[in-house]
């Protein structure tokens, strides 16, 4: 964005300026939900600890400055994952929100845990394990003006709800482009640019 100065005499100059941008520390609160959208699939088959990429599903904005707008690049940990079988019981996984690259670097953060379980051979459900998490198999598209509800091909689910998961054998998955809704457990503090 650029500011024009105009220098009015005998004759107008116009002077292009760029606008002045600066930098400004930024306090996400605690109990801030963020919205992720996985860019690659989640199983029991992957090790605990492995980093998995996303991308934020909507501009994070703390007191009407952008935080990070959607699409911004987010990244999600696996911190528990373990296969199921009819000897040792329910598949299950967990995983948390790690971080959001803001103005360049990556910030790490707190959230609620959010854990999947297996049941059986048959449709796989996923549970909180904190307050405020969710997900929602991406089926369709959003509509607009309500948040979180996702339609497609006669499949709906709600974001923050429990949904069907896809199932493997005795394993669960989180499809690439699901949706997943984490809620701040720890609030954290970014160096923005503000014009």
């Amino acid at each position: 964005m650029k500011k024009v100065v105009c220098l009015i005499g005998l004759v107008g100059i116009c002077i292009s300026l760029p606008a002045v941008v600066r930098a400004e520390q930024v306090t996400v609160p605690t109990g801030t939900q963020i919205t992720v959208c996985l860019e690659e699939g989640i199983e029991t088959k992957n090790k605990p600890g492995q980093i998995f990429a996303a991308v934020l599903e909507s501009n994070l904005v703390q007191d009407g400055i952008l935080v990070a707008p959607h699409g911004t690049k987010a990244y999600v940990k696996l911190l528990k994952a373990k296969r199921g079988s009819r000897l040792i019981g329910k598949s299950n996984m967990t995983v948390k929100l790690h971080g959001i690259r803001i103005n360049g670097n990556i910030v790490h953060v707190n959230s609620d845990n959010f854990e999947i379980v297996g049941k059986g051979r048959g449709a796989n459900t996923a549970t909180k394990a904190g307050v405020g998490a969710g997900v929602g198999s991406v089926a369709g598209s959003l509509l607009g003006g309500k948040k979180g509800r996702l339609v497609g091909a006669g499949i709906g689910a709600v974001v923050g709800g429990a949904t069907n998961l896809l199932s493997r054998g005795e394993t669960v998955e989180l499809p690439m482009e699901t949706l997943l809704e984490f809620t701040l457990s720890e609030s954290f503090t970014a160096d923005v640019s503000v014009i």
